[in-house]
């Protein structure tokens, strides 16, 4: 059964799962192919894992939707500039549109926001980013600073701004998108959490991650939480690379019981080193340990 893209229930998949389709809506990125992560059938949002084939272009047009594009694999032409690899370009609405083409083939996550006001982010222009280029910022839990001797750290990257962090909310009115690195051996506080106000979806570029009653994490993991849904605690081995992207300004709740220290070591002291991460969903009544460990 192919994974539901309605943001009414939780979702763990791989991308691999969802069936690929001509993407018909929005009519700008006709000719692609894409899987449907999710929609809103509210605002009209839309997360795609796009492909661009060869040769495909689209002209110049004014934006009648922001569009979100980070380029995972090959690269694109915007207007006389070439994005490869690791390039995030953000197109407002209402806003003048370049021409976009690829000579070779391109893969992105494309996120299509009709619902975005105009005039309200990226300064009101085309934004491109080399991710390379842009700062690391810091978040602390709480469990990094209540714990002596065990800060690790949450690194990230704004890609849509403004941005912003209010006490313990982040991103602005129409939500965040970060992208997040874990460092090797981060665990995040043992009690599970939630974000009451938006939905949040999580894409694993790269790494290794653990969720109990989620599962297991590895490239081309998705993750999606709707508003109130408890999830976590969050724990990684090797350290990993996370894209994430909330409807809304996220707040944490954090949830008793904390989960058992023998489910984390099983974890961190259990999965080998020298093999690849893989995605295992686990059932919702198990919190089995993983390979390694009994």
């Amino acid at each position: 059964m192919s994974p539901d893209p309605g943001r009414g229930k939780p979702a763990f998949f791989k991308i691999d799962e969802v069936p690929t389709q001509d993407v018909s809506s929005p009519a700008f990125l006709a000719g692609c192919l894409g899987k449907l992560l999710s929609e809103n059938p509210q605002t009209g949002q839309q997360t795609y894992f796009l492909e661009l084939p060869p040769s495909w272009s689209a002209p110049s047009t004014i934006c009648q939707s922001t569009l979100e594009l980070l380029i995972v694999e090959g690269s694109i032409a915007v207007g006389n500039s070439r994005l490869g690899a690791g390039t995030f370009a953000a197109f407002p609405k209402g806003r003048y549109f370049p021409s976009i083409s690829t000579s070779a083939g391109a893969t992105a996550v494309a996120i299509w926001s009709p619902h975005f006001p105009e005039g309200e982010y990226y300064g009101d222009n085309p934004h491109i980013l080399r991710i390379a280029e842009a700062s690391w910022n810091f978040t602390e839990f709480p469990a990094e600073t209540s714990t002596p001797g065990r800060r690790h750290a949450v690194k990230y990257k704004s890609l849509r701004w403004p941005d912003f962090i209010e006490g313990d909310t982040h991103g602005g009115r129409m939500g965040l998108l970060r992208l997040v690195s874990l460092v090797a051996g981060f665990v995040g506080d043992p009690r599970p959490e939630s974000h009451p106000d938006c939905w949040e979806e999580i894409i694993w570029l790269a790494g290794d991650f653990f969720m109990p009653s989620t599962g297991r994490q590895a490239i081309g993991s998705y993750l999606g939480n709707p508003p109130g849904h408890i999830h976590g605690p969050l724990m990684t081995q090797r350290g990993c690379l996370l894209l994430v992207h909330t409807d809304g300004p996220a707040s944490f709740c954090f949830h008793d019981p904390p989960v058992d220290a023998e489910l984390v070591n099983s974890y961190m002291d259990g999965v080998s080193w020298l093999k690849e991460p893989v995605h295992i969903a686990h059932s919702s009544s198990s919190k089995a340990a993983p390979e390694g460990r009994s």
